[in-house]
């Protein structure tokens, strides 16, 4: 081999042990980039969420295949659909029972009074209410004037449980 040869390996070897680092860096901000939500190619099933369980549609590109898709209300498997409408329909029941009990209750955070809300007690298995004083967290969910109405959603609730 003489030195042009031996040049022109030393180039490729260069060459590959570059492409190679590159290769990896990429792989390596692939990994870090947001996670993006699913989206089925055209002609894919997926599951929506309804008012009585899940509907079967196919992905046509169509404005409501976007439509659900922006909503959130995309998901791969019917009992995923499932699942999030009855979370949907407990978020709308509680949201009603707000407007029954509260209807003008709008929380006033870091004023020093309390909020009220609600949550499930998996160990007792039933709804029960809790004040927040000055809490910098919020819960996912319908917060009410006074420990009294709040305790009296969480009876309704309880009671159509049964």
């Amino acid at each position: 081999m003489n030195d042009i040869e031996k040049k022109i390996e030393e180039l490729k070897s260069e060459f590959f042990g570059k492409l190679e680092a590159l290769r990896k860096e990429a792989e390596a901000q692939k990994k870090q980039e947001e996670p993006k939500p699913w989206k089925p190619e055209v002609g894919e099933k997926y599951f929506v969420a309804v008012e009585d369980g899940a509907d079967v549609v196919q992905y046509c590109e169509d404005s409501i295949d976007e439509f659900n898709i922006r909503f959130g209300n995309c998901f791969r498997t019917k009992e995923r659909a499932e699942q999030v409408a009855r979370k949907i329909r407990l978020l709308l029941r509680l949201e009603q029972l707000h407007d029954m009990l509260c209807p003008d209750y709008v929380p006033d955070f870091g004023s020093g009074e309390a909020t009220y809300c609600l949550y499930y007690d998996y160990s007792s298995s039933h709804w029960a209410a809790e004040g927040w004083y000055d809490c910098n967290c919020r819960v996912n969910g319908p917060y009410f004037d006074t420990l009294e109405n709040a305790e009296k959603a969480a009876e309704i609730l309880n009671k159509e449980k049964r």
